[in-house]
């Protein structure tokens, strides 16, 4: 019959330590805990000698910590007595903050309505798959690129700053050699910025293709399955036809944050529509409000849709303010609230010109 009893108990000339009877049947057959103990299954340990009573380990001047028994793995923890009542120390950390501003990708399509009756496809859905298309291809070049931030224009791209062991070039040993020595040390410049970095590889699609391809001396092909599977020693790949065909870049995907909404279509058949080219790079926008027309390809912040006069007079030529009523036209307009930051510095490593 089993009993529970909790009673002091001088053990092996320790006083004030406190153990528990847990089964009086043979309590007698204790062991240390490099001895097998019938119903037990215990972990040898030669570096302590701690008797078993009753399935029960029990360590000099230490409090008993754990009851084991047949099928289970139990983990040991301990209390020195001469700490009790001891100050726990208390600790500090350091919490900062990073603000992502909202901004957006946007484009306007023009087509006259003749041609939207008489298309043969419908040409919406044509504009919308084309502007999807750009809308991925200007992302990703942006967030992989390292063009510095523009204030309320566009965040800083991700390989903007990047030095030391972050950025160099690969190795140049070539083949499985050069693809291990490269992945080695950019996991290893994550993890010393992020303990906890969560390492995500962004490759070329050729590139990755090509990955699987490569094969040891016996003809095994070495990255197949791995890359079937989508990691790459063990670190996931994404790929994509805008990565740079002979760069390989790590990020550390617990340390960016990404704010992208879904793109947004609209269309109108009654807008006006300012369309320009005066600075002879399209596509460009209207008046900054300083006489000079916007940067091209950038939604600038600031600018009228109606020319001032200085443009006008000089490189004005070319401006077309387009009345979708009037021309019987139609325009289809994209908008993608777009943003991201880093949260800690050193997140990004990459490696170019590599060898793989």
């Amino acid at each position: 019959m089993a009993t529970s009893i909790e009673q002091p108990r001088e053990l092996l000339g320790t006083p004030n330590v406190k153990t528990r009877a847990i089964s009086s049947q043979a309590a007698s057959g204790g062991r240390f805990n490099d001895q097998p103990v019938a119903g037990c299954r215990v972990q040898a340990d030669p570096k302590r000698a701690a008797p078993l009573v009753g399935g029960e380990m029990i360590s000099p001047a230490m409090k008993v910590a754990a009851v084991l028994r047949d099928g289970f793995r139990v983990a040991i923890g301990s209390e020195d007595t001469r700490q009790e009542g001891g100050a726990i120390p208390v600790g500090s950390i350091s919490i900062g903050s990073q603000t992502i501003n909202r901004t957006k990708l946007a484009e306007i399509l023009v087509t006259t309505m003749e041609l939207r009756e008489r298309s043969v496809t419908d040409i919406e859905s044509v504009f919308r798959r084309a502007m999807q298309r750009a809308y991925v291809k200007v992302l990703d070049n942006a967030l992989l690129s390292n063009a510095a931030a523009v204030a309320g224009v566009r965040p800083a791209g991700l390989l903007n700053g990047l030095a030391g062991a972050n950025t160099g070039a690969g190795d140049a040993t070539g083949g499985i050699p050069s693809v291990v020595a490269d992945v080695k040390a950019m996991v290893g410049a994550l993890l010393a910025a992020n303990e906890a970095a969560v390492p995500v590889m962004l490759l070329n699609n050729q590139t990755r293709m090509g990955l699987t391809f490569l094969s040891d001396a016996l003809g095994s092909f070495t990255f197949r399955d791995d890359l079937n599977s989508g990691n790459l020693l063990t670190v996931p790949v994404i790929s994509s036809g805008n990565v740079p065909a002979t760069v390989a870049i790590m990020v550390d995907a617990s340390s960016i944050a990404m704010a992208l909404d879904a793109p947004m279509f609209d269309i109108s058949q009654v807008a006006t529509v300012v369309m320009s080219n005066a600075d002879g790079t399209a596509p460009t926008m209207a008046d900054d409000g300083a006489g000079a027309v916007g940067t091209a390809g950038q939604v600038q912040d600031g600018i009228n849709v109606v020319p001032s006069a200085a443009v006008v007079a000089g490189a004005g030529a070319g401006y077309t303010a387009r009345s979708m009523f009037q021309t019987y036209s139609e325009c289809v307009r994209l908008i993608a609230p777009t943003s991201w930051a880093t949260l800690r510095p050193n997140v990004i490593a990459q490696r170019t010109a590599i060898a793989w």
